[in-house]
């Protein structure tokens, strides 16, 4: 063997040697809503109504614009009712 395959060799057996270590952030703490700060209840609130706006604009470009059915009085959708 030359010398650039032992070193290939070598170095695949020291990362199957090595001890594998999990990517783990911060421990997230949770915590009761009536507990939180007025600027954390703010923090959340806009977190929630950014996420709501995004469902909402995937949800239109998934289904486009004008494919979403139209309620009726009588519970029925206009695409259902037929030509006007």
């Amino acid at each position: 063997m030359t010398k650039p395959e032992i070193d290939y060799i070598e170095g695949l057996m020291m990362k199957f040697l090595q001890k594998r270590t999990k990517r783990q952030t911060s421990r997230r703490v949770r915590r009761e809503y009536r507990t939180l700060s007025t600027q954390e209840r703010n923090n959340y609130h806009q977190a929630v109504r950014a996420l709501k706006s995004r469902a909402a604009v995937s949800l239109v470009e998934v289904s486009g614009a004008g494919s979403i059915p139209q309620v009726s009085g009588r519970g029925k959708s206009r695409s259902s009712l037929g030509p006007r």
